[in-house]
Parts: structure tokens; C-alpha cells; sequence
């Protein structure tokens, strides 16, 4: 069977979690936030988050609830 790997655009992540791109633009360099891949060179490159990824981030720093 093919496997489905769900990727999401900086714009569809900032959806998610309610904030901006350019809050995200700013964790990217600052070395901050999930892991994230980019298409293309330059400027002009689409950033692309693995959605894995983003929910493991999401996990890691989750605060108080069960674990």
C-alpha cells in the first residue's frame, strides 16, 4: 500500500496553532518551532512542515495534563 505522508504549508501550520506566518518566519530563524524542509532556493523557497513532525513537536512541549 502507499504510504500518505501529510504535509503542511507555514500558512496551514500558522492556521492550527491561531498565529501569524511571520511569527513563524521569525521561529525559523531563531532555530525555534517544529522541523521544516523548503522547496526551492532563496527567498522565493515554499517552506513545508511534515505534519509528524509538527505533532511531535506538539507532544514534546505539551504542559501539565497525563503524560
Amino acid at each position: 500500500f502507499p504510504v500518505t505522508i501529510m504535509i503542511l504549508t507555514s500558512k496551514e501550520l500558522a492556521e492550527r496553532w491561531k498565529m501569524t506566518d511571520q511569527i513563524l518566519r521569525q521561529w525559523r530563524t531563531q532555530n525555534k518551532g517544529p522541523k521544516y524542509f523548503k522547496l526551492g532556493e532563496g527567498k522565493k523557497a515554499s517552506v513545508r512542515y511534515h505534519l509528524e513532525e509538527v505533532e511531535a513537536w506538539e507532544k514534546q512541549h505539551a504542559i501539565g495534563g497525563k503524560k
